[in-house]
């Protein structure tokens, strides 16, 4: 006689031998039922093709944009807030304004640049130059004595160089600009170089729906102000310190995508507390991408996700009873053959995760296909999606495990069919 630490661990032995007998031709018989009725099978699959694809689209274009956001700041301006003091038109700040804001000490803050339209200068305080969104092509940037000391030295566009020295090498030459004499240490090349692309803040101006985006923008409360001048003008860059009575029009901020908004609402509550009425500018899509407005959304869809999840396999778990009924002579013979139970039971649950499986599988295109025109049709360039490797995994993981626990009603159903009955009224 066995002993019971035996009969024990046999069980998972049993089971393991009963599945791994029964999964090809449970796999079969699901994909039987997925041939014979294609168009009822896909109707019948919406609920699980629905729950992946909520599954997987938000993660695709939500982690892509921001993703997008991050990597490619510099060129699409999600990392900059433009300070605009539209009480006086647009100018009058000076440099001690942009002092102010650096003086706050904030680690968020990268660089702090004023630009002024009626002179071809921007003065940063940048410690380098990609800081401010420049690329040094030859020569070098400022030193910090230099910043500090207001020399008179600066940094020459390309295409400044070439109309004014033409093949002369430009490094150390001086040029009398603004009725400044001012020596070139650097020529730089924008990293923004999508600049005839895109606007100040990222958004394709070529794209269809780019005049209907710029036409909700006051009903979004952003006033659509032409900056356009910051990126398309040949600016000189200079030390904020060798020029401290320029005017600026504007002064820019360069902050971390993911800390844009609460730089934005921080720097707004500093400046209004400082007497000003500053209009503060910065990238739609990253204000909304890193908002908690968006994580909310993002939850909302979590549990849509596993609504739809539910009922897709209540549907599938109710087509397999139906196909029980259906097959209660095949399910006798097998019994009187000598299947167990439990090996026609673990047949049913493996055709129900087989069919969900098969639903996931059917709903992973169509959310990235959804993804794909999702940011087609956004005229953001800081709207992107990729594949999420992760969130598909684990969308189609629980698909599986729901169909799989779905699947026990009606192998619960099929193992207490008696031969004997069925086989009688035959």
């Amino acid at each position: 006689m066995a002993q019971p630490e035996t009969l024990v661990a046999s069980w998972p032995v049993t089971w393991l031998r009963t599945i791994a007998a029964t999964f090809p031709p449970a796999v079969r018989a699901a994909v039987g039922t997925l041939r014979r009725a294609p168009l009822r099978s896909i109707i019948l699959l919406q609920g699980v093709l629905w729950a992946t694809v909520l599954g997987i689209l938000p993660a695709a274009v939500i982690r892509g944009s921001r993703e997008a956001s991050v990597s490619r700041a510099r060129e699409i301006g999600s990392d900059r807030i433009l300070i605009y003091d539209g009480d006086r038109g647009g100018s009058g700040w000076r440099w001690e304004m942009a002092a102010r804001i650096r003086s706050l000490g904030w680690r968020e803050i990268g660089a702090v640049t004023g630009f002024a339209r009626r002179t071809p200068f921007l003065e940063t305080d940048a410690a380098t130059a990609g800081d401010c969104g420049r690329r040094v092509v030859t020569g070098r940037w400022f030193s910090p004595d230099e910043i500090r000391a207001g020399d008179s030295v600066c940094l020459v566009p390309k295409r400044v160089a070439a109309e004014r020295l033409g093949d002369r090498d430009a490094l150390g030459e001086t040029l009398e600009i603004g009725g400044r004499n001012l020596r070139i240490v650097g020529v730089f090349e924008d990293i923004e170089d999508q600049g005839e692309k895109l606007d100040g803040f990222g958004v394709q101006k070529d794209h269809p729906l780019y005049h209907l985006f710029e036409s909700a923008l006051p009903f979004l409360g952003f006033q659509p102000v032409d900056f356009g001048w910051i990126r398309d003008e040949p600016l000189i860059v200079v030390p904020p310190s060798s020029d401290p009575s320029a005017t600026l029009d504007v002064i820019e901020v360069r902050a971390d995508p993911t800390d844009l908004v609460r730089v934005t609402r921080a720097l707004r509550r500093e400046l209004i507390g400082a007497g000003l009425q500053p209009l503060l500018l910065s990238n739609l899509a990253v204000q909304i991408l890193f908002s908690g407005p968006m994580d909310a959304v993002a939850k909302l869809l979590r549990i849509t996700f596993l609504v739809c999840l539910v009922a897709g396999t209540i549907i599938v778990t109710n087509l397999l009873i139906l196909t029980v009924l259906q097959r209660q002579r095949e399910i006798a013979v097998r019994r009187v053959e000598g299947a167990t139970t439990l090996s026609i039971a673990v047949q049913f649950v493996i055709e129900n995760g087989t069919l969900c499986f098969a639903g996931a599988l059917a709903g992973i295109p169509v959310a990235l296909g959804l993804a794909e025109v999702r940011t087609a049709l956004d005229p953001s360039a800081a709207v992107h999606w990729i594949f999420p490797v992760a969130e598909t995994v684990t969308t189609v993981g629980a698909v599986i495990v729901a169909g799989l626990i779905g699947g026990l009603l009606p192998a619960l159903k099929a193992a207490r069919i008696q031969p004997a009955e069925v086989l009688a009224h035959e």
